[in-house]
């Protein structure tokens, strides 16, 4: 009887890992983990899943934060460089212990905790007294303490960071386990947990990387990747700093941006996320899930939970939100803006104040998911979000979708024209139902490139000064990121000598202009803030059209394109693109000479209850017939437009032709005045 029980003891302490193979716990580990308060906390983690709801997505990836720990105590116990006894001991206690405090469901209930912070002040306080004693009993004898900006209460309350709460949390149940279990110096594991500048810290999240990275990629079928230890690990020989900067730290670091956009941050899967961490933050608002029984539940209990709230499974409730995706942006913010991950979802929300509650509401009532992510920190430039926008697939308004996109726009992506074109296409795309868009300025580029030819070097020259004095007002405004070619255009004529003469002459005039053409189209991404820097080359663009000088179509073109931006008012968010080309069938792309799904310009407009599309074609001869089939084509997307039963959408058509032959025909005469 004996013999079996040594038998039973030696199962219970090696384990068969998919990446490593079989290993032991060694001892004095062993027999602390069987110890009955641990155990408890290892039955919970066992059951958490380490992929939480992506796992109903990667039905394969069913392994669990347990798992996770085993893995990095193996890893941690077979490190050969850089660690004495005593380090190497606190490092796998570390790699054992750290995962105490995983909430459940993991990044559902960690955006769930931080929107509850925003929300409920009550909340706040609770939290606070739970991380309080922990915060103060490892920070006060650091010597950084008074000057660190990673302080758990900082990177928690302000940042919102996910592995400091979690950090907090751990650090929380480690200190709390029962005074006879002999875990080492309790203190130092403590800050490993929470302290980023801790060495224990670095090592460990560099261990914790390393493995999951193997693991998530083998259990999903992503990919098939092995990384030796002795290989990832080598340098640590010659200190943290050098192991972080290692090649195979800055493979797995790929490898993370990799799982990041087919994994970790896949639309459905972050809709799915946000969904239900509004329901849970809404039942810790509320009081009807209690902190202290939040951070002792597993995956299965918060379901069940949220399952009594919503009377149905949380999981059939997303499936019954089904959603459509519409874009996904990285954007870049300043360091002294301070933003977190909730605070800029409430800013592109347009909630303020005592409107914060539409956190948890605009789901229902407006069928868009905003889900915000911070993903990594610029050393030269401050943290790095990701926004991904779904809406609710039955959803009949489009309004919230455009407000979203324009104030992305409006606010963070004044200086990068791609991204500032790429939101309108792809909230256009979704209006045509899932269309898909492009759009070519090659046209008004080389239409404004040609009238340089037409005009004399009087004229250019004020076209020139006029646009230089009002970007030169914008350049003033501190709120304002103006794009570099723009910026390059004004610095160029800063010139002491061209300051003095404003007159250019010959080539130089001829390179002046082209430079100022670049800076106008990128800057036309966002006319209602620089729609006035259009109005010198729209005046000029008149002129020659009432002057017969030029009857080009495309000069026609160019003039509407104008037109749409220099009318934009500031209140009212608009985007134009020039020549947008519509794929109808997905299975026949459009072919750039096809002008059937070609359209001259279009503008997006936000209203105060609504949006409007507007279209527009320049008819290139005065043929009644010509006139009458451009006017069938913007009936056809028009059609496509409203079929698609949006109850706040407006769309007109306008067709600017010198054939009057209905209502939606305006003149080339009418089309000089912007907004008519």
């Amino acid at each position: 009887m004996g013999k079996r029980f040594d038998e039973i003891r030696a199962i219970e302490t090696e384990y068969i890992d998919p990446l490593y193979g079989i290993y032991r716990i060694d001892e004095p580990f062993a027999s602390t983990l069987n110890h009955a308060a641990i155990q408890n906390q290892i039955e919970r983690l066992r059951n958490i899943k380490s992929l939480g709801l992506i796992f109903h997505f990667f039905p394969a990836g069913n392994h669990t934060k347990w798992e996770h720990y085993l893995g990095m105590y193996s890893v941690a116990k077979n490190m050969k460089y850089g660690l004495n006894k005593p380090e190497r001991e606190e490092l796998e206690w570390l790699c054992l212990l750290r995962g105490l405090g995983h909430l459940p469901c993991t990044y559902v209930s960690a955006s769930a905790v931080f929107m509850a912070i925003k929300l409920s002040s009550g909340f706040e306080r609770r939290l606070r007294a739970l991380i309080r004693p922990i915060a103060s009993k490892i920070c006060s004898g650091c010597n950084d303490g008074e000057y660190c900006s990673d302080k758990p209460n900082v990177a928690i309350f302000e940042n919102h960071g996910y592995e400091a709460l979690r950090g907090a949390l751990s650090a929380r149940k480690l200190i709390r386990l029962p005074s006879e279990i002999d875990i080492g110096h309790r203190d130092s594991l403590a800050r490993g947990c929470v302290c980023p500048k801790s060495r224990s810290y670095r090592i460990c999240n560099a261990i914790s990387r390393y493995d999951y990275m193997q693991r998530d990629l083998y259990h999903t079928g992503l990919a098939r990747f092995n990384m030796s230890c002795d290989e990832a690990f080598r340098t640590l020989n010659d200190g943290v700093d050098t192991l972080e900067a290692s090649p195979p730290m800055r493979l797995l670091d790929e490898l993370y941006d990799y799982l990041v956009d087919s994994l970790y941050l896949r639309p459905d899967i972050a809709c799915c996320e946000s969904l239900l961490a509004k329901l849970l933050a809404a039942k810790l608002c509320a009081g009807e899930i209690d902190l202290d029984a939040l951070i002792e539940y597993d995956d299965m209990s918060l379901m069940r939970n949220l399952e009594m709230a919503l009377r149905s499974s949380p999981m059939a409730y997303v499936k019954e939100h089904p959603a459509v995706f519409i874009f996904r942006v990285d954007i870049p913010i300043h360091w002294f803006d301070t933003l977190n991950p909730t605070a800029l979802e409430m800013q592109l929300l347009g909630a303020k104040g005592s409107q914060k509650r539409k956190l948890l509401t605009y789901p229902e009532e407006d069928g868009a998911i905003l889900s915000v992510h911070h993903m990594w920190d610029d050393p030269e430039g401050g943290p790095i979000f990701r926004v991904i926008l779904n809406v609710v697939q039955a959803s009949k308004k489009i309004r919230p979708a455009v407000s979203i996109a324009f104030s992305l726009r409006d606010r963070f992506l004044g200086h990068r024209l791609e991204d500032s074109l790429k939101l309108p296409e792809q909230i256009l795309a979704y209006a045509l139902g899932r269309k898909r868009i492009t759009h070519d300025d090659s046209r008004v580029r080389a239409s404004l490139s040609s009238m340089f030819k037409a005009i004399g070097e009087g004229e250019a020259n004020k076209v020139i000064w006029d646009t230089y004095d009002i970007l030169l007002r914008c350049a003033d405004r501190k709120d304002l990121d103006i794009p570099p070619v723009a910026r390059r255009f004004w610095r160029m004529l800063q010139h002491p000598a061209r300051m003095r003469s404003r007159s250019l002459r010959g080539e130089e005039l001829g390179r002046v202009w082209e430079v100022m053409l670049t800076g106008l189209c990128n800057i036309a991404s966002n006319p209602n803030i620089f729609g006035e820097a259009w109005v010198p080359i729209f005046g000029q663009l008149s002129h020659l059209v009432r002057s017969g000088a030029n009857s080009d179509g495309e000069v026609y073109e160019a003039l509407a394109y104008a037109s749409e931006l220099v009318s934009a008012k500031r209140g009212r968010p608009r985007a134009v693109l020039p020549s947008m080309r519509f794929d109808t069938d997905k299975d026949n792309r459009n072919d750039k000479g096809d002008s059937k799904n070609e359209i001259d310009v279009v503008s997006l407009e936000l209203w105060p209850e609504s949006v409007e599309i507007r279209m527009i074609e320049c008819t290139k001869m005065g043929s009644a017939g010509k006139a009458t089939d451009d006017h069938s084509k913007l009936e056809r997307f028009k059609g496509i437009l409203e079929s698609q039963r949006f109850s706040d959408l407006k769309v007109s058509i306008k067709v600017v032709s010198n054939s009057q032959v209905g209502k939606d025909f305006v003149s080339i005469g009418k089309l000089l005045k912007p907004g008519s």
